[in-house]
């Protein structure tokens, strides 16, 4: 008897080998869970994330791959998805997942999720992507955006920033203090020793 896959686009793939076999083609991680939340097929690049083996990561629990404080009522919800037959969607508001591999280190993942029909039974199928390079550079882009270049300190587009009313700074402490310098007779030391020496006394 044919096995049919059918997701929200109404694909269909002859057997679950086949299906299997398209996933191990796709540079993003893919697994594919069931019900109770046990991994039942990783392809690759999902192993590769994780640091597993593909044999050793089937069998396991999406809970074995997250941080802990992330468990609560997971497997609960998983299965709610899969039973829903939900439209594939990213998890998360914020965008990332804290998720945990082999050796027990974090890693912060994008991840979509979207349930598929294999035989007339319903399962979950996750697309990992690993954000935490994409994550690092947007905070470093952020913090050489609020600083200056020179002293490493805030400038005045950070003073901006935690001046405006929905700030969360403002929302947290209520209050801010500003200590303001300014160096009298300062240019002609530009001037006369150039920019180098007036940078070093900066």
């Amino acid at each position: 008897m044919p096995v049919h896959v059918t997701s929200g686009h109404h694909k269909k793939m002859n057997s679950f080998k086949e299906i299997t076999r398209f996933l191990e083609c796709l540079g993003d991680a893919i697994l594919i869970v069931n019900e109770s939340s046990e991994v039942i097929f990783a392809n690759s690049a999902c192993s590769e994330m994780f640091g597993y083996k593909a044999q050793t990561m089937r069998g396991l629990l999406i809970d074995n791959l997250m941080r802990p404080s992330n468990k609560i009522n997971h497997q609960e919800k998983v299965k709610q998805f899969i039973q829903s037959n939900s439209p594939a969607r990213t998890m998360m508001t914020r965008g990332v997942l804290p998720c945990l591999d082999r050796s027990g280190n974090i890693f912060n993942a994008r991840i979509s999720i979207a349930s598929v029909t294999i035989d007339h039974q319903l399962y979950g199928v996750a697309t990992i992507q690993d954000f935490t390079s994409l994550q690092k550079e947007l905070e470093r882009l952020e913090i050489t955006s609020y600083q200056d270049t020179l002293t490493g300190l805030y400038n005045r587009r950070y003073l901006q920033t935690i001046t405006e009313p929905n700030s969360r700074i403002l929302r947290t402490w209520k209050t801010i203090g500003l200590i303001y310098v300014d160096l009298d007779k300062f240019k002609p030391i530009n001037d006369k020793y150039g920019h180098g020496v007036g940078d070093a006394v900066l």
